[in-house]
Formats: C-alpha cells, structure tokens, sequence
C-alpha cells in the first residue's frame, strides 16, 4: 500500500510479475498439441494466481479492475489465438475460456478470507482488525474510499448488517450461500 491508502502500485506490480510469468510459458501457449482447456487451467494456476496474489486486501477501485481485467483478456485472447481483428465480446471470450469477471473472482476471494479470518478464534490480530474503528478525523486530502467503506458498502447491498455477517460466518452452509448471492452480480464487460 502507498502513503495515500491506494493499491496501485502493488497493482501494477502484480501485472508486471504476471505478465513476466505469462512469457516464460509461450511456448505452452503456442503448442498446437495442448487443449485450450488444459492451457486455460495453466493460465489460471500460473499467471492468474501471480496476478491476483493478496487482492483481498486490496481497496479496489473501477480503473484498478479495468487494467487487470484487460490483461486478463489480452491474455485469454493469446492463449486461444483470437486476433485483433476476429470480432468477440469480452463475455463470449469469457465464455468460451469458462472464465468469470476479475471484479467477481476478488470480491468472492475477499469474502472468502474475510469468513476466514471470522472463524478464527476471539483475540486473533486479524479478526480485531476487521472491527477496529480508528477514532479522530481524517486529514484533508485522504480518500474517502477505504478497504473497510467498501466492504460496508457490499454487505449494505445485501441489506445485512456487519453483525449479521458475523454470525452468518459461523455456518458454513450459510457462509457459502451468503457468498454466492454477494458475488453473483456479473459485470460489465470492459
């Protein structure tokens, strides 16, 4: 994280370090003899896991998930060999790759550490850290979008309250099931 609270820099980190694993398997990509299906479960265990390695934490914002959904795509797009000039919308290519919306996959890994971290025992630095609620103003020019607003915002959409949340996190069941309906929302195609 950066002085300001953003992520961007550890964003553009990650696409790089992504993008340096993406190369070094070409030839995987350009193998004629490997199914796509095959190629498509390599992207997912060796680029797409670089890429998003600690997004939970990340305050993600429209143009954070914009640059790592086109790279995503313009990675999907090599490995299945579509050409620039080959008309396809991003959801078809999502389609046929079986692939969902970045904005999806890290909201549904940010939900899913966060039941996580609910489970652990009362006392956990990190189950404290989701309550905590630093006291005083904020200084002038600070955004006004945090980790934590934009989890409120999510759970609000659910028209649930945190305690609520922390109790659903006791079952299992009832975790999944809260998941699936936050994370069902599909997005728009960029």
């Amino acid at each position: 994280m950066s002085e300001n609270g953003g992520t961007e820099e550890d964003v553009a980190r990650r696409i790089k370090k992504a993008n340096g694993a993406f190369a070094q398997l070409y030839p995987v990509w350009r193998n004629l003899n490997i199914p796509k299906e095959v190629k498509i479960q390599i992207f997912n265990t060796n680029v797409k896991s670089v890429l998003l390695y600690a997004c939970e934490t990340w305050k993600t914002t429209n143009q954070i998930r914009r640059r790592l959904q086109i790279f995503v795509n313009k990675c999907l797009r090599q490995i299945i060999n579509i050409k620039w000039t080959d008309k396809i919308t991003n959801k078809e290519l999502w389609r046929i790759t079986n692939q969902k919306s970045i904005e999806n996959q890290i909201k549904r890994r940010k939900w899913n550490w966060i039941g996580h971290t609910l489970h652990k025992e009362t006392g956990a630095i990190e189950k404290t850290a989701l309550d905590w609620n630093p006291q005083g103003y904020r200084r002038r020019g600070r955004p006004k979008r945090t980790w934590q607003r934009t989890t409120e915002e999510e759970i609000r959409s659910t028209r649930r309250s945190w305690n609520e949340v922390k109790g659903i996190a006791g079952d299992r069941n009832a975790w999944k099931l809260f998941m699936d309906a936050l994370c069902s929302t599909t997005s728009k195609s960029i």
